[in-house]
């Protein structure tokens, strides 16, 4: 009887053992996936606030004849400050993809564990932060558009039981939460993505026509030797330009994917296209920044 009894408790324990392991592969995949994609939206970011700084001193530029030099003076202080409250934003959306990045490393290593009153602990201090960046990046306004106006109304996922203890007391506690934020950085880069439209086009115009059109239209000059690649390069810049939404489809994705995740219906392909939308972003974020020869 004592052998029975003993070999009833080792099939429990390694059929428990068993329900675990696609829950620790799951959550590992949708935090490689999640990290990839977060790092690629960082790319993104630092790639539009090239791009704002560029559009903002063509502007200013532009508008340099007509002011005298106190008012080229006050024109410039005022660009710079608006432009700081901007970069600061950006930061903020930064800081808040750092944050995200952090809860999901930190779910799959309590998937792994199973406990860990120290990473559920990290793991609140996470959301905590979060939360202090919420109101900033909801009020937030990038171009002219408000990001909190750009905010979907989504139920929050249902969170199925997992046979991970800790892991499963820490969705249940937190992850509507981590959902809203998810959603507040799909509207964040829908934002960005509107507002980065607007600055390349001002900058790629005024390129064009400076680089491109004007050299190629005197025809007593010659033209300069990087004129081709000069041209080359700016018509790749726009076809990328038109691709400025691809973070927000990118972050509504991630989103998505944790709504799956934890209410474990995550779809066949799902980590892969996130982890390959990852790749494409790193791509288009590198291409904004490649700036034309002189």
């Amino acid at each position: 009887m004592a052998g029975r009894a003993l070999l009833s408790s080792l099939m429990v324990l390694l059929m428990a053992s068993g329900c675990q392991q696609p829950v620790l592969d799951r959550y590992q995949g949708f935090a490689r996936a999640g990290s990839a994609s977060v790092k690629a939206t960082a790319s993104f970011i630092q790639a539009s606030r090239e791009a704002a700084i560029e559009a903002d001193s063509a502007v200013l530029l532009r508008g340099r004849e007509a002011l005298d030099t106190e008012g080229r003076r006050q024109e410039v202080l005022a660009h710079d400050r608006a432009l700081q409250k901007r970069l600061g934003l950006l930061g903020d959306l930064e800081k808040q993809g750092s944050l995200l990045q952090s809860y999901l490393d930190g779910l799959a290593a309590l998937a792994a564990s199973g406990e860990g009153d120290a990473l559920s602990s990290s793991l609140k201090a996470d959301c905590e932060a979060l939360e202090a960046l919420r109101p900033g990046l909801t009020e937030a306004t990038l171009g002219s558009v408000r990001v909190g106006g750009l905010l979907e109304e989504a139920t929050a996922p249902v969170v199925k039981a997992v046979q991970v203890r800790g892991l499963d007391r820490e969705l249940k506690a937190r992850s509507a939460h981590i959902h809203r934020e998810l959603l507040l950085q799909e509207a964040a880069l829908k934002a960005l993505g509107l507002a980065l439209s607007e600055d390349l086009a001002l900058t790629l115009n005024l390129d064009e026509t400076a680089g491109v059109v004007e050299p190629y239209a005197q025809a007593t000059a010659a033209l300069p030797s990087t004129w081709a690649a000069r041209r080359k390069a700016l018509l790749l810049k726009g076809v990328a330009a038109r691709s400025a939404g691809d973070a927000a489809a990118q972050a509504a994705l991630l989103r998505k994917s944790f709504e799956q995740l934890v209410e474990d219906r995550l779809a066949p392909g799902t980590l892969a296209r996130l982890s390959e939308g990852a790749v494409d972003l790193e791509g288009l974020a590198r291409q904004l920044r490649t700036a034309p020869e002189p």
